[in-house]
């Protein structure tokens, strides 16, 4: 009887729980409370992450750019196996990421690098790390920690340098030291040419030209026969130049009508320049073509007054047909000179 009796109220209590529809917010919210938390949770923890992983590209990317740096310009020389100069980089690249990691949640941060020496795609040094973050949230969820890893690659010596150097050679650069300051600067032991030099690889990875500023520079004279220097506006005969900006200097008509005893076809109101005894820079000016010794017949003219220009050699000038000439339908050029 008292079997029946706890039965018969227990079946109604369920089945007025099963009927029953008060505080059903407080357990569905009961229930959604887990997986509400678990998301809140992830992304304050992801967040977390991505700022220590952002911290550490940015420190993985200023290692690489100085390791580099050091190994183009000598500061660090590798040497040994490929595995012992990845293990030197390795010991170089931490004392440099180790001043500049700051982030205060990583946990076990390490880094690995290596270095691929130059071939027909340069150098380069690649720099990896990673490091964890022990989470608050996500613990729960069975997440203690977040991993994340970071690369950064440096390269170099994959493209040609052109430097061209337009230097003051203007006669106020001889006051004060400046040339000589000028000269150390850019062709001094450690200089810019040094500085540039050790960036090169392979033959031809860097190339330094030079522009004088005023009309000529002085390359020095072993290196005349260079392959560089191009002489094709020195061997070209004088030609009407521009009188300060203002006059058009001209070339008398028939200046190539002239032979042996002849007054110099050239003046310094005519063309800017004059006639000299030898194709010798620097030679006294002759008033006429000279008619004896070893120039006799050539037109040598001087310096250029109105464009600063040497000129290389002479035209010599030969009978031809009743008169004399230079030979040829048109001026004959024969270098002779310095």
């Amino acid at each position: 009887m008292l079997a029946a009796f706890v039965f018969h109220r227990l079946r109604e209590a369920a089945a007025r729980f099963g009927a029953a529809n008060q505080g059903n917010i407080a357990v569905i919210f009961g229930i959604a409370i887990l997986p509400v938390m678990g998301f809140v949770g992830a992304s304050i923890d992801y967040s977390r992450a991505n700022a220590a992983r952002s911290s550490m590209q940015a420190a993985l990317d200023s290692t690489a750019l100085m390791l580099s740096k050091d190994l183009s310009s000598g500061i660090i020389s590798l040497s040994g196996t490929a595995a012992q100069q990845n293990a030197e980089l390795t010991a170089k690249a931490s004392s440099y990421f180790t001043g500049l990691y700051t982030s205060t949640d990583a946990q076990g941060a390490a880094i690995v690098a290596s270095y691929t020496p130059g071939t027909s795609t340069g150098s380069n040094i690649q720099v990896t790390g990673s490091a964890y973050i022990k989470t608050d949230f996500m613990n729960i969820v069975g997440f203690p920690t977040l991993s994340f890893k970071v690369n950064s690659t440096t390269a170099w010596g994959n493209v040609k340098m052109r430097v061209a150097l337009a230097l003051d050679n203007t006669g106020s650069m001889a006051q004060n030291g400046k040339i000589t300051a000028l000269r150390n600067a850019v062709a001094g032991s450690g200089g810019l040419i040094d500085q540039l030099s050790g960036l090169a690889q392979n033959p031809g990875d860097v190339y330094i030209s030079v522009i004088p500023f005023a009309k000529v520079v002085n390359a020095g004279a072993s290196n005349y026969a260079s392959t560089w220097i191009d002489w094709t506006d020195w061997l070209s005969p004088p030609t009407s130049q521009p009188n300060n900006g203002s006059t058009e200097a001209r070339l008398p008509p028939n200046w190539h009508a002239y032979g042996p005893g002849w007054a110099c076809p050239f003046t310094n109101n005519s063309g800017g320049f004059t006639c000299t005894a030898s194709p010798a820079n620097g030679d006294a000016n002759a008033s006429t073509i000279p008619s004896t010794g070893t120039y006799k017949g050539y037109i040598c003219p001087s310096v250029d007054a109105n464009s600063h220009t040497l000129y290389n050699g002479c035209w010599d000038s030969e009978p031809a047909g009743t008169g004399v000439f230079c030979s040829g339908s048109s001026p004959s050029y024969s270098p002779e000179g310095a």
